[in-house]
């Protein structure tokens, strides 16, 4: 990735934290871990932000390339997006619901 491209992603990533001002960091535990592990992080922002931008990709290959090749991405990138995906559900949730 190249400097231009840094940019462009942190300042969306500022972007994506100044819509959504009231979220942050989370207690992470992942359900596949052994019970003796330790709580991680997670990042709310993080989350919604790398969900969007491997989402543009798809968007970008099913306009520019072909659905077949979106539907790969989507599907190829589903252990990154798919991960934060579920992580921001469960710190939505609660949220909303205690």
């Amino acid at each position: 990735m190249s400097q231009h491209q840094r940019a462009l992603v942190l300042a969306f990533f500022r972007q994506v934290g100044a819509r959504f001002p009231a979220y942050g960091l989370y207690s992470l535990a992942d359900p596949i871990d052994d019970p003796h592990t330790a709580m991680g992080m997670g990042d709310a922002i993080d989350d919604i932000g790398d969900i969007t931008l491997d989402m543009r990709d798809v968007i970008w290959l099913a306009d520019n390339i072909g659905p077949d090749d979106a539907h790969w991405s989507f599907r190829l990138q589903f252990f990154h997006w798919g991960t934060h995906a579920r992580d921001l559900v469960r710190y939505l949730h609660g949220r909303q619901f205690g």
